[in-house]
């Protein structure tokens, strides 16, 4: 089946100081959970966008056309192994070690639960904040 893919930046050129490898790692299992929940939607879509708030961190957003998740269990799906998939088809790591990486940045994973599908944001400090962080700590340390 085909799924429309677009991309909305509202930001300049920027650098994240980060490891690049769980980055697409979180990526990638955002993508892959928003493909699985399309399926079997009649209207297939995923939309990744990109913006800096607050000057300091950036903020990446991966949403899809599939019926958003239910308020019952929104709690529970950073939980570890807890899954919507089938038997076989999801283990209920994915979410819970993708959060765990982006905190592990001194950032955040979260559901934004005010979109009417679903929609998650990585938020991620800009290089310079980073820095600055860096800097601090060391003076506090000193």
């Amino acid at each position: 089946y085909k799924i429309s893919l677009s991309f909305e930046t509202k930001f300049v050129d920027t650098q994240i100081v980060c490891r690049s490898v769980q980055i697409t790692q979180v990526l990638q299992n955002l993508i892959h959970n928003a493909v699985d929940v399309l399926e079997n939607c009649e209207e297939k879509w995923i939309k990744i966008g990109l913006q800096i708030n607050n000057d300091s961190v950036i903020e990446i957003s991966v949403s899809d056309s599939g019926p958003g998740i239910p308020e019952a269990i929104r709690n529970k799906i950073f939980d570890t192994l807890f899954t919507t998939k089938t038997n076989g088809k999801g283990t209920g790591l994915g979410l819970s070690i993708s959060k765990r990486f982006i905190e592990e940045h001194y950032g955040y994973l979260k559901l934004d639960s005010s979109s009417l599908n679903t929609k998650f944001v990585i938020g991620l400090p800009l290089k310079r904040a980073m820095l600055e962080k860096n800097q601090s700590a060391r003076v506090r340390v000193s």
